[in-house]
């Protein structure tokens, strides 16, 4: 018998690994609406498919599910700048955002993202190994 719908396991199926960001990391995240206005968060977890940011209580965005943004993601000298992305959440001042459709901004700002998501990886995989 099966569980849920063909297009219920499809969906679970297709979703990208989120990768938790160590609190080592400097992985720096800037969230932008539209109109110019900025807050600076701090990245949760990463994947090239979207991220989970969080806000100081003092500093939440002042956006809705489903606004139009654009965020940018520093970890050292990488920077992935100004990548649209959809709020797909909020809750106690973590805001989901996804990215669409990267193959709109140019070649390179989807392999800055890649190149951090495969740094904190490996983050990742050496602290596993020092355990």
């Amino acid at each position: 018998m099966k569980n849920g719908s063909d297009k219920d396991r499809y969906c679970k199926d297709r979703q990208l690994p989120r990768i938790p960001v160590s609190k080592d990391l400097a992985v720096k995240a800037e969230l932008e609406c539209p109109s110019g206005k900025r807050w600076t968060g701090c990245c949760l977890d990463i994947h090239i498919g979207g991220t989970l940011l969080k806000f100081a209580q003092a500093n939440l965005p002042d956006v809705t599910t489903d606004s139009k943004v654009f965020v940018t993601i520093q970890l050292d000298n990488e920077i992935a700048d100004k990548i649209p992305a959809i709020v797909r959440h909020i809750v106690d001042g973590r805001l989901g955002l996804v990215f669409p459709d990267l193959s709109t901004q140019a070649p390179e700002q989807e392999n800055h993202l890649s190149r951090i998501v495969r740094n904190v990886e490996r983050e990742i995989l050496r602290k596993k190994r020092q355990e």
